[in-house]
């Protein structure tokens, strides 16, 4: 009886957290993207990686810079998880992450779910990733990660589909939630990945054009070789 009550309570805990994240979509899908444009440089290459205290699947805490505390790391920032880009790009990192590790390199994933909804979307995936939770966005915000417009997010649909209204919005949670994948959290975010060194220097700053825009897995191992290459020939 104790390990059932556990495990409603924890349904419960989920099912909350799904439904705050999805009114959290809605209201803005409905405002549409507004941070679309650059106002301060973002993180370039040859930038100290930014360093900040994100959350575990299990609710600890834990510094971004030991991810590249011994050795290279390939940081990903992931759409919601309502969108299939974010599944694709996990199920991706699977065979990715075996061939980082060969040079040493780990795979961070970060996203901006709470330690409930993340530690479900963990589950579906491989355990080469390590998952970290940015629900406050500090995380998106210190990497420069801005807002996509219309045509960015929205590219794939036919022009009469692409408006973002409250109708819209409602139809595709409907879809969402049908589809076992509810839309949550902000709709807008590009997603972008990083390579950071030993050092903590950014060797990568991979910026998505749309937001299904995958790097080539070749672009991101040639960006690891180089920083293992360079953390070799250091004196």
């Amino acid at each position: 009886m104790m390990s059932r009550h556990r495990t409603d309570r924890a349904v419960d805990r989920l099912d909350r957290s799904v439904r705050a994240a999805e009114l959290r979509w809605l209201e803005t899908w409905v405002r549409g993207p507004v941070d679309v444009a650059v106002s301060d440089l973002p993180p370039q290459v040859g930038d100290r990686a930014a360093d900040l205290d994100l959350l575990t699947p299990q609710g600890d805490h834990r510094r971004l810079a030991e991810a590249w505390e011994h050795g290279t790391a390939v940081l990903v920032f992931l759409r919601e998880f309502g969108c299939r880009c974010a599944h694709e790009r996990m199920r991706r990192l699977d065979g990715e992450a075996r061939r980082f590790a060969g040079h040493g390199a780990s795979v961070v994933a970060i996203c901006q779910a709470d330690p409930v909804r993340a530690a479900e979307f963990a589950a579906l995936y491989t355990d080469r990733v390590t998952l970290l939770c940015d629900p406050d966005l500090h995380a998106y915000d210190a990497y420069g990660l801005r807002e996509g417009t219309l045509a960015e997010v929205l590219f794939d649909l036919p022009p009469f589909q692409r408006d973002h209204s409250r109708r819209r919005g409602l139809e595709l949670m409907e879809r969402g939630r049908a589809a076992g994948m509810p839309r949550v959290d902000n709709p807008w975010i590009m997603p972008a990945e990083f390579v950071v060194d030993a050092t903590g220097t950014i060797r990568l700053a991979y910026r998505y054009q749309h937001r299904c825009d995958l790097p080539d897995p070749e672009l991101l191992l040639a960006a690891v070789e180089e920083a293992e290459d360079a953390l070799r020939s250091r004196p």
